[in-house]
């Protein structure tokens, strides 16, 4: 008896399953997202005025030297870092984007 109420209640529950994902839209069926609405207007954002804002410098992991954005002496991925911990790391001013005028 315990053993036929768990077989009904495992076939009713797969049973429910299959319908509640028969009815769901194709987007959430695929494991998309349904989103309603207008999506927000994308900002555009000034990385280099930001980084320079809190203090970020761009190391890579090749380079020795700490660099301000778009220094076209950066040529691996760079990796954003302060000031105070590239210079505690032994990272160095690069000549081009930190020359003294």
């Amino acid at each position: 008896m315990v053993l036929m109420v768990k077989r009904f209640f495992t076939v009713g529950s797969l049973l429910l399953v299959l319908i509640l994902s028969a009815c769901a839209p194709d987007a959430v069926s695929q494991g998309g997202i349904v989103v309603r609405g207008e999506p927000a207007p994308a900002r555009s954002v000034n990385y280099a005025a930001l980084a320079e804002q809190e203090g970020l410098v761009f190391v890579t992991p090749s380079g020795k030297k700490y660099h301000k954005p778009g220094c076209s002496y950066v040529s691996d991925p760079p990796i954003a870092i302060t000031l105070a911990q590239a210079e505690q790391e032994g990272y160095t001013p690069c000549s081009r984007c930190f020359a003294k005028p």
